[in-house]
């Protein structure tokens, strides 16, 4: 038997390429086809055939009525390959494209979020197209802290990838100013000097 599948565009409903093209033992009525695209419509037919034993010659059936299907959505691809490159008050995020869509990209859709605030309050958000570099910069970040990115994709009629995170951080830089300063005089020729820490260390004070 041969179990012969082809492809169906899903807007035009066009035939574009074979997909599938399958042999089968004669005696088995019925096969798993594996890897085909997400959200996509296919035909697919089957032929018999017998062997002639005299020469091998294969003598086909006529294709049988074809049967048309679509396959289910389910989980698509995320975001790859997820980079930083972070300074002290922002970050530039790059990443590269899913694998294996079944439609054309429009947007990606980039949030972040401080790690340590509540991840439901997300900071900012951005929608890049498409067709520009795959890169956002983030600005204001706090300095030595730790936020977590969110990037997703947005198919043709407004399919949305699974996401992908990234955890980065913004370096430290200078500290703001000590706060309350106050001296004690403790003798003619010496005071004693308080203060408190900076309202932002920014990093590790040392």
């Amino acid at each position: 038997m041969l179990a012969n599948g082809r492809f169906v565009n899903p807007q035009t409903h066009s035939s574009e390429s074979l997909a599938v093209s399958m042999t089968v033992d004669g005696n088995i009525t019925n096969t798993t086809v594996i890897n085909l695209t997400q959200l996509t419509w296919y035909s697919a037919w089957i032929v018999a055939v017998n062997v002639r034993e005299t020469d091998g010659i294969q003598l086909a059936s006529p294709p049988s009525d074809a049967t048309v299907f679509s396959t289910p959505g389910g989980p698509l691809s995320a975001p790859r390959t997820v980079r930083s490159n972070a300074s002290g008050a922002s970050a530039v995020i790059t990443w590269e494209r899913p694998l294996s869509l079944p439609r054309p990209i429009t947007w990606y859709r980039v949030s972040y979020y401080n790690v340590s605030s509540d991840p439901s309050k997300q900071i900012d958000y951005r929608y890049i197209n498409s067709k520009h570099p795959k890169s956002v910069t983030f600005y204001h970040l706090r300095p030595y802290t730790n936020y977590r990115t969110k990037i997703k994709a947005i198919l043709e009629n407004e399919l949305w990838t699974r996401s992908v995170f990234y955890n980065f951080a913004t370096k430290q830089t200078a500290p703001s100013p000590p706060q309350n300063v106050q001296t004690t005089a403790v003798g003619a020729r010496s005071v004693t000097v308080r203060w408190s820490p900076p309202l932002h260390a920014n990093g590790v004070l040392s």
